[in-house]
């Protein structure tokens, strides 16, 4: 199987790229602040062939920069930090994942007690809230990677957000029906 990120001008809507990702199904993806690397996640649910990986690409030349690897099962999130040194990653094996992009090797890992669905980092970056289907918005504190918080959920939450100022946390959450 072969996969690809699609590049397009946003104003214009005009295709003009495309980076190459074989035997890599994407999941999640996103832009650092200040947009120089993009990083996609890999694995998706029910696919034979997850790696599990997150690849990032230096968009200044559209090359492939990093391959993050380290998760046991599917990337279901990622966001990077305002500053762009961090990125987080949210997966299936219950875990987050904060990768220093200077130093890929030295990550930090928090757990969740089942799968982590969503990552946001609030504006200011000092905050990691993290969305698990544990029924639980967990909140970082990113200077020393300590638990500043949980916010119970009836059910799995699937979305975390902060809002532009940083005084609102929005979580999506799966009630069932």
């Amino acid at each position: 199987a072969r996969f690809e990120v699609k590049l397009y001008d946003a104003r214009t809507l005009a295709e003009i790229g495309s980076l190459n990702a074989p035997s890599f199904q994407i999941s999640p993806i996103a832009f650092s602040y200040d947009g120089a690397i993009l990083a996609a996640g890999g694995g998706f649910f029910g696919w034979p062939k997850d790696t599990h990986e997150i690849r990032l690409w230096d968009m200044t030349q559209r090359q492939p920069l990093l391959v993050l690897k380290g998760h046991t099962s599917n990337v279901a999130s990622i966001a990077f930090s305002p500053d762009g040194k961090i990125l987080a990653s949210g997966s299936a094996d219950s875990t987050i994942r904060l990768w220093d992009i200077a130093h890929p090797e030295e990550q930090v890992i928090l757990h969740h007690t089942d799968e982590v669905w969503s990552v946001a980092f609030s504006p200011d970056g000092r905050t990691l809230a993290s969305g698990s289907w544990d029924h639980t918005v967990r909140l970082w504190n990113v200077a020393d990677y300590r638990e500043k918080g949980v916010l119970d959920h009836p059910g799995g939450v699937s979305a975390v957000a902060f809002s532009p100022d940083g005084t609102l946390l929005a979580s999506g959450v799966w009630t069932g029906g």
